[in-house]
């Protein structure tokens, strides 16, 4: 009877390892959709609209009047922003063309090759796995500490 008992702590030790890291692996995909859900929705800006005067209202108290008077504002200028991200997305996206093209007379025939199937791959992916933001210089893919992660003002 003890020698079943012995055989049966790895079983156990094993089961729980397993139990681990199914739910560390089911967190981590479930995190990174939470992430890219909320970028997906903080790019809109009914978003912004809504944040903007959510907060206004309950930090100062705004009357309904107030709110109603400042919703064209608040709109406005959350639709300058999306134009004003637009833009910037645009300019870096021309930054991103030129070094490719500084680039290339570096490299040999093979790794120009190379570089336009790996550029052709990233075109060819749907657009919903493409993230919002871009991972940070020098930073490496993935959520983890400082990467990834969407800044959120605390609230008082």
């Amino acid at each position: 009877m003890a020698v079943a008992v012995n055989g049966l702590h790895w079983k156990i030790g094993l089961s729980l390892v397993a139990i681990f890291l199914a739910g560390a692996g089911l967190g981590w995909f479930a995190g990174r959709q939470a992430i890219y859900a909320r970028q997906k929705a903080m790019s809109r800006p009914e978003f912004w609209d809504g944040m903007v005067l959510g907060r206004m209202e309950e930090r100062l108290g705004l009357t309904t009047e107030q709110r109603k008077s400042l919703e064209p504002l608040v709109r406005e200028t959350a639709q300058k922003l999306q134009v004003q991200r637009r833009r910037a997305v645009m300019e870096q996206m021309q930054t991103v063309k030129a070094f490719y093209g500084q680039v290339e007379p570096h490299l040999t025939d093979e790794q120009r090759a190379r570089m336009e199937r790996y550029r052709q791959q990233l075109r060819d992916r749907p657009r919903e796995e493409m993230p919002l933001l871009p991972p940070r210089p020098g930073g490496f893919p993935g959520p983890g500490p400082g990467r990834g992660r969407v800044p959120v003002p605390p609230n008082p």
